[in-house]
């Protein structure tokens, strides 16, 4: 019974020992992430069979590998990709840019967000502000507004699935389709 009573004491002073003042705990600094690795005027080349595939270049990136749940990369001040693909006419590549980006180890997906374009090896132009590339589908992807700009039309809309070079691209959601005019020239 004495045993009881003691314990139950000590729970009880614990607990009302234990109050916290917002203002104490705000006092305490927080968990501040810093990158493991900085890097500055970074270009990285991936190769496959000796072919070149990727050439991406940032200037300036920060990578996070401790205390956080997947490793991820920051690329703050934006990146510009360049693919290179299998067939002749491709080997011109796709490029790809954005004014921020991270990228997610483990998903192998980075997220694009601020100005972001892509213009094919055909010269077809996507314009956006959100936009996700995930490596292991080989695909890009965006719920957002999307522009895409080709020789003879501009279409408008939201939502946008692709290949990782886009060449073959879908809208979800076209909003507007506007046809250029050919210019006539004059035979004069």
């Amino acid at each position: 019974m004495k045993a009881k009573l003691f314990i139950l004491t000590i729970i009880h002073l614990i607990l009302i020992s234990c109050s916290n003042d917002i203002k104490e705990v705000m006092k305490f600094p927080s968990l501040k992430l810093t990158p493991s690795q900085t890097a500055d005027s970074v270009e990285f080349i991936m190769a496959d069979s000796s072919e070149l595939r990727i050439i991406l270049k940032a200037p300036r990136v920060l990578m996070f590998k401790e205390n956080v749940s997947e490793p991820y990369t920051i690329l703050p001040q934006g990146l510009k990709v360049y693919f290179f693909g299998d067939e002749e006419e491709q080997r011109a590549g796709t490029e790809l840019s954005a004014q921020y980006a991270v990228r997610y180890e483990w998903s192998r997906k980075t997220d694009l967000k601020n100005n972001v374009i892509v213009k094919n090896y055909k010269g077809e132009i996507l314009k956006t502000d959100h936009l996700i590339w995930d490596e292991l589908q080989r695909k890009i992807i965006t719920t957002d507004y999307v522009e895409i700009i080709t020789a003879d039309r501009k279409l408008i809309g939201y939502g946008l699935e692709s290949n990782d070079d886009f060449t073959k691209y879908s809208i979800k959601n076209i909003q507007a389709e506007i046809l250029f005019e050919e210019e006539e020239s004059e035979s004069e």
